[in-house]
């Protein structure tokens, strides 16, 4: 099957990165694929890995006015004919829309656009940019339960959602590699209880929530580090303020933008997600759960999915800072519970969140399209 992998622009993020896996699985499967969007940081590796892409400027966000719309859609109808497209698969709202319109252009793809839903607007003042959903005939590929019956609720038929997860490549997360000492590198002493988050300094995702978290575990936990992966602007420097004014700076380490995310993940001892909004099934929990890791943060929209009952996670109410730190104090009071929690957190992802379970779900939603009148 010739498919395309088509999102506004694929950014180094969860939804930028995780069309590339999905693609190389199904690459090794027999398939060809193809990527168009305006950009990004991620093209150079998608070509990188033998993949075509092809740059259509007006996909971009900043684009987005009637005039580019017709341009995406003839843009797209080309790519789609000279490719023989048999399946498009959208990561973002708007793009797919386009593609839509392209496959009844080229009079041949209604019944094969797809398209991965990793996000829904949860702000009550901006759920109306939901209406998209209603008004957009693909076939979902819903990120998380949560995100399926969020799906059913704004009117979309039940028949037309699939819930793929996200998925993680079991083979670079992987607890028994050989990984590079970052501990060492990054000055965090080998008897430190460390604290992992990883993720862009967006103002939502909690880093600042749990840089007042090491405050209060510091007097019962006087070792514990948090080891905070990602940049960011305003978000980021006020989380450096905050540790300083509640002087934990010397117990935070600020390690800026990583990829060698494998190795982060080993070097930790407990991931903590305290996202205060705007998340869906982050990767990064995922990532930190293969590398058999514990996890503690928010319940928020789907990460409750991702705790196996509390066997590998424990959650709380977004911003609820003492119902944090008490999770956390539960977890780094106990090695064995780290130890027993770690396990399941791998055998879980080996059961339901590996990268070729995943694939498997999308590839059987593209087959079933084919066999629909």
């Amino acid at each position: 099957m010739n498919i395309l992998q088509l999102r506004s622009d694929f950014g180094d993020c969860g939804p930028g990165t995780q069309p590339l896996e999905i693609a190389k699985r199904l690459r090794d499967r027999g398939h060809t694929v193809v990527f168009a969007s305006s950009g990004g940081a991620m093209v150079s590796e998608i070509e990188a890995q033998g993949f075509r892409h092809v740059t259509i400027a007006s996909l971009a966000v900043r684009a987005r006015d009637p005039v580019s719309t017709l341009r995406n859609v003839r843009a797209l109808a080309s790519v789609m004919r000279a490719n023989d497209i048999q399946a498009v698969h959208g990561h973002n709202a708007a793009s797919t829309l386009c593609a839509l319109a392209a496959a009844r252009l080229t009079g041949r793809f209604d019944a094969r656009v797809f398209q991965s839903v990793r996000g829904l607007e949860t702000r009550g003042t901006h759920r109306w940019r939901n209406w998209i959903y209603r008004a957009n005939y693909a076939r979902y590929f819903a990120v998380a339960q949560f995100t399926k019956n969020w799906l059913l609720e704004l009117g979309v038929r039940e028949d037309n959602i699939v819930v793929t997860y996200n998925g993680v490549d079991l083979g670079r997360f992987d607890p028994k590699a050989a990984h590079p000492d970052i501990r060492k590198e990054l000055g965090i002493p080998k008897d430190a209880l460390v604290l992992a988050h990883v993720g862009a300094f967006s103002g939502w995702k909690g880093q600042d929530v749990l840089v007042r978290a090491i405050e209060a575990l510091l007097p019962k936990f006087p070792k514990v580090v948090a080891l905070l992966v990602g940049t960011g602007d305003r978000p980021f420097e006020d989380a450096k303020r905050i540790a300083g004014e509640l002087r934990v700076a010397d117990r935070v380490v600020f390690a800026g933008y990583r990829r060698d995310i494998p190795a982060i993940q080993a070097a930790a001892d407990v991931y903590c997600q305290p996202s205060t909004q705007g998340e869906m099934f982050p990767n990064a929990i995922l990532e930190a759960m293969a590398m058999g890791n514990p996890w503690v943060g928010s319940d928020l929209s789907g990460l409750g999915e991702l705790t196996d009952g509390g066997q590998a996670g424990l959650v709380s109410s977004p911003g609820d800072l003492d119902a944090l730190v008490a999770n956390l104090t539960r977890v780094l009071a106990d090695s064995d519970l780290r130890l027993r929690m770690g396990r399941a957190a791998r055998a879980f992802v080996e059961r339901e969140f590996s990268i070729d379970r995943v694939v498997d779900r999308i590839e059987g939603a593209y087959t079933d399209s084919r066999r629909r009148p």
